[in-house]
């Protein structure tokens, strides 16, 4: 009975089909106009999407100045409103541009004085505890210091003068305790001399000081970080086995580092972009801690892709989403901002070689091109962004570019911006056969 009620069921199924098609059959067919093409539908979606992207622009322009010592007009308020609320500030840059230094410090002297100041920056705990002192003293005494060409390479970044600069105002509204400056980032290549110098004054005995001594004579070329091998940290670990425990960290970051480049010119260089980030994770995580209860405001300034939420471009975990994620788990808000060199300015490389911003300005914040201020800087407020994925990605903007907009809560493009300026320009016979 079952089985032929389904079959009778199905006979019913089977002739409404065949009064369905008849019916089709003997409609007339479809206007061809009624029906778009796949190119004309997808070119009606361009056109919206082209008229949504402008309009979205136009919507997170805000109007900036920076000229008067602080951040000024809409979105200077703007701005000044949403770093008070913060504590931890996030600024992701372009390397080696002064006007970029300057605008970060206009946008500390716009934070409130209602706590002590730390700045986390991308140099190494050594070259932080070595700067820190000659920071907080008189100007003369950094000058002369820096003055050592040799010397000054040691130090990523704090060996340009807006860079130290900056250090110094963040210092400023520190207080008086030492370890204000957090170095979190891997060491140096080129700072083995400085190294090699820390690691002497912690020296008590003959075999530690033949160690170091064994290590400075093979160091000669300017990278030498990168060529250190075991040969040279065997006799470093077992002359310093008892020695100080920061003497044996600090050997065991020099290896760290050393990794970290050599692994960067192989295959192998996603792992070391991942050792890098979760180096700095660890020793962000380490001073904040040691803050206590109480952390300071925290100022963080790293290249762009550093902080980014999630990946970073290079397709590794980034340290900002780290920190964004602890700031989440301690009750603590953050704020995070991008400042460009734009298309006309300028950067200064380790080498000392100026060049211009397009290449970097292109990848980071190109799609802004056409909206950019005639003169000053350009503002961009990225939430209004966020909320059109599916037009970003349809109108080409690349995806490094979307992990930008989606990490940053603005964007400031610097039109003319100027290069950084070193305290003293490397020789080029430190960059023989490199």
């Amino acid at each position: 009975m079952v089985r032929k009620m389904i079959a009778v069921a199905g006979t019913s199924l089977l002739a409404g089909a065949a009064t369905i098609a008849l019916a089709q059959a003997s409609a007339p067919p479809p206007s061809p106009q009624a029906i778009p093409s796949p190119t004309a539908a997808q070119a009606q979606i361009q056109a919206a999407d082209r008229a949504r992207l402008s309009e979205t622009i136009a919507q997170a322009l805000k109007p900036l100045s920076l000229a008067d010592g602080r951040p000024g007009g809409e979105g200077g308020a703007w701005l000044t409103g949403k770093m008070a609320q913060a504590d931890i500030l996030m600024i992701g840059e372009t390397h080696g541009t002064g006007s970029i230094a300057q605008a970060a410090g206009l946008l500390v002297d716009a934070l409130p004085i209602d706590r002590p100041l730390a700045y986390a920056l991308e140099i190494s705990p050594i070259g932080a505890a070595t700067q820190e002192p000659l920071l907080r003293g008189p100007a003369e005494r950094l000058d002369a210091y820096m003055a050592d060409p040799r010397r000054a390479i040691s130090f990523a970044f704090l060996n340009l003068r807006e860079e130290a600069d900056l250090a110094r105002k963040m210092l400023g509204r520190a207080g008086a305790k030492q370890g204000a400056l957090w170095g979190i980032d891997q060491e140096f290549a080129s700072s083995a001399p400085l190294l090699l110098d820390r690691l002497d004054g912690w020296a008590r005995t003959p075999a530690q000081k033949a160690a170091v001594a064994a290590a400075r004579d093979k160091s000669k070329p300017l990278m030498a970080l990168t060529s250190f091998k075991d040969e040279i940290y065997k006799p470093l670990e077992s002359a310093f086995a008892k020695g100080p425990t920061a003497a044996r960290q600090l050997i065991a970051d020099m290896k760290l580092s050393g990794e970290i480049y050599r692994l960067q010119d192989s295959p192998a260089a996603n792992l070391s972009n991942r050792m890098r980030e979760d180096y700095m994770k660890r020793n962000f995580l380490a001073h904040w801690r040691a803050a206590g209860k109480t952390p300071p405001r925290t100022v963080m300034k790293f290249g762009a892709y550093h902080l980014t939420a999630g990946l970073s471009p290079t397709y590794t975990p980034a340290l900002g989403s780290f920190v964004n994620a602890l700031a989440l788990m301690e009750g603590r808000k953050t704020f995070s901002v991008m400042i460009v060199c734009g298309p006309d300015g300028e950067q200064i490389d380790f080498r000392g070689t100026i060049s211009g911003c397009r290449e970097d300005f292109e990848a980071t914040a190109g799609m802004f091109y056409r909206h950019l201020a005639t003169d000053g800087p350009t503002l961009i407020d990225t939430a209004p962004l966020r909320l059109i994925p599916g037009t970003l990605r349809r109108q080409g903007v690349s995806e490094d570019m979307r992990s930008y907009i989606n990490s940053y809560d603005a964007i400031i493009v610097l039109k003319g911006a100027k290069a950084a300026t070193p305290f003293a320009r490397p020789l080029p016979s430190f960059f023989e056969g490199m």
